[in-house]
């Protein structure tokens, strides 16, 4: 599916499988930070529509702990198709990395919608 640009824990992206959080109960309503440094990447998903108008779009995402990361070991990245579109805080990224990185050893990639 490619949610997360090959960055799986080093599993081909073929190997993985989607696994949807958050979907069973609902939306969970975890905010993203971080999408002002994205949103040229943000837009190009979007290439025919104006999102001027108010019009609500629900996308596919993918969220990946991404322990490599230079300035949080707990790092999580949102990711829209093959483009980073922001990150979780530092505080939900500490609540939820030891989730999404037994899924991603297991070869599952955390898939979810955002608006």
């Amino acid at each position: 599916m490619g949610f997360f640009g090959g960055k799986n824990n080093g599993l081909p992206e073929a190997l993985t499988v989607p696994f949807e959080i958050w979907g069973q109960r609902g939306w969970h309503n975890v905010e993203v930070v971080g999408e002002s440094h994205h949103a040229r990447e943000i837009r190009e998903l979007f290439p025919s529509r104006d999102l001027g108008d108010g019009t609500e779009m629900i996308v596919p995402i993918g969220v990946v702990h991404t322990p490599n990361n230079p300035h949080d070991r707990n790092a999580v990245e949102v990711r829209a198709a093959t483009v980073l579109v922001g990150f979780l805080s530092r505080e939900e990224a500490a609540r939820y990395a030891p989730v999404l990185s037994a899924l991603q050893q297991s070869g599952r990639t955390a898939s979810t919608t955002a608006r």
